[in-house]
Formats: structure tokens, sequence, C-alpha cells
């Protein structure tokens, strides 16, 4: 992606260094973007257990913040464990994928034979 950025200035050096300054901001953004996607791809070893205490959780159901909960247990005492967001995007992303829906701010596990058995 492109993008134009238009500046006005009195003294044109300033001009070079605010530029330098912007590229490294994004290199440090792709670092960010990087590091969050292996912290989503981290909790894939969770998915089993989470998608277990979702479906024997009270009404089946469970917020993120819960998960964020439970998974930050699961860390050792030195690491800080998954961020809420990341703990997110996790569980947004089994939404995509059709194994959980979204609700009002709720988790569900989607049920694997809803359909299946249904012939007509």
């Amino acid at each position: 992606a492109t993008a134009e950025e238009w500046s006005l200035v009195t003294n044109p050096s300033l001009l070079a260094t605010s530029r330098g300054a912007a590229d490294d901001e994004s290199d440090e953004d792709e670092g960010a973007i990087e590091e969050t996607a292996d912290a989503i791809d981290a909790l894939e070893q969770y998915w089993s257990y989470t998608k277990n205490f979702i479906a024997n959780h009270d009404n089946g159901e469970v917020k993120a913040e819960r998960m964020h909960r439970i998974y930050r247990m699961f860390s050792s005492p030195s690491a800080q464990g998954p961020s809420l967001e990341t703990v997110t995007a996790f569980l947004m992303r089994k939404v995509k994928l059709g194994l959980l829906t979204y609700n009002n701010g709720f988790f569900r596990v989607v049920k694997e034979n809803a359909n299946k058995g249904v012939d007509r």
C-alpha cells in the first residue's frame, strides 16, 4: 500500500528528519504485528481446553475476559501471559473459522453435528 504525505515546513531539513522517524515507526509497527500474530498462534495449544471449558461453562458461554484470566494462570510466574487483546483476537479467529459464535460479548461453541443428522 502506498500513501501520500504532504507537509508544509519552513525548514526543509526538518522534513527529512521527520520522514526518517516515520519510517522507524512503521518498522516498529510491523514488529508489533508479528509479535501479536505469534502470541495468537501460541494460544492454539490451548484450543481443545478452551473449547471444552466454554462448552461446559454456565450457560455454555464465556466472555473473553474470563478466558484471559484462565490463560494467565497457564503462564509461568516470570511471564506475563497473553494480553486481553490477544485473547480476543484468538477467539475471534475461531469465530471466523466457524468454531465459535459471538453474541453480546459472549463466545459459544458451535455444535459440530447441529444439521448433519437431519434428512429431508
